[in-house]
């Protein structure tokens, strides 16, 4: 199973505090972001789009936001690429507007709550590739830990979890609402091939053996956000040998004179 691992776009974030100008421009780099991270799916022949929460920062999703995610999302299936989306704190599953409440196309499942969901993705030809098991947040302050809601793996394809969560340790996890939080020993012993992780805006390995990974924000929110921004593109075909790379996104970086300028337009 061939997938790229998203999480923490923060779609319409409203930067309060910046000019128009500024939060338009940065507003349009989230969405940039995002459209990468399709155009990258779309070319690497992935299985599968894994969106690890935050998509959305909060209910204000602008109808141009709205529009533009469905035209994406059906980008994918057009090319027979499953989405499978959990939600995190910023955009729980009980917004009125918001990943419930979107027209989906098939090719997205939503895992909005606290029940566990068991995805199985299959290649173009319709062979079965893999299994993603996935949990959401159903309010904006989950202190529950989801991870362990999660089913025992089953079977001989790999087997994924994806989940929104502040993980214990992480780089980062302190400037993060200790929202699901999970203990990383219980994750490495839960018996999954990979754990796709999000909520910790810092790209990085908790462990190899099997693959934890936050992959940081594809689009950096604040000056914070430094260095390049991204997703990571993951090969689980040999469960014994999984193949993860770091694929930049990112439309504007927070450390370059770029950003530096935006402030004084």
């Amino acid at each position: 199973m061939r997938f790229l691992h998203i999480a923490d776009a923060h779609l319409d974030t409203s930067f309060t505090g910046r000019t128009e100008a500024v939060r338009k421009r940065l507003r349009e780099a989230a969405r940039t972001a995002f459209r990468r991270a399709v155009d990258v799916a779309i070319r690497e022949e992935v299985h599968a789009l894994l969106v690890a929460g935050d998509l959305f920062d909060g209910d204000r999703l602008s109808f141009q936001t709205e529009r533009f995610l469905l035209e994406q999302v059906a980008r994918l299936g057009d090319n027979d690429i499953t989405v499978i989306y959990a939600t995190g704190n910023h955009d729980p599953g009980s917004l009125d507007r918001g990943p419930t409440r979107l027209p989906w196309p098939a090719n997205v499942k939503v895992a909005s709550d606290a029940t566990p969901r068991r995805f199985l993705v299959t290649d173009r030809s319709g062979a079965s590739v893999g299994h993603v098991s996935a949990v959401g947040h159903v309010t904006s302050e989950v202190t529950d830990d989801l991870s362990r809601r999660l089913p025992r793996p089953r079977g001989d394809l790999p087997e994924v979890a994806l989940l929104h969560t502040q993980a214990r340790p992480s780089l980062g996890a302190s400037n993060h609402g200790p929202y699901a939080p999970s203990d990383l020993t219980y994750l490495r012993h839960a018996g999954f091939d990979y754990w796709a992780l999000g909520h910790v805006h810092v790209r990085q390995r908790l462990c190899e053996d099997p693959p934890i990974w936050y992959p940081g924000s594809p689009q950096g929110k604040t000056h914070a956000d430094t260095g390049e921004r991204g997703g990571l593109l993951v090969d689980l075909s040999d469960r014994q040998a999984p193949s993860v790379a770091f694929r930049p996104l990112a439309a504007v970086r927070w450390d370059t004179v770029e950003v530096a300028r935006l402030d004084d337009v």
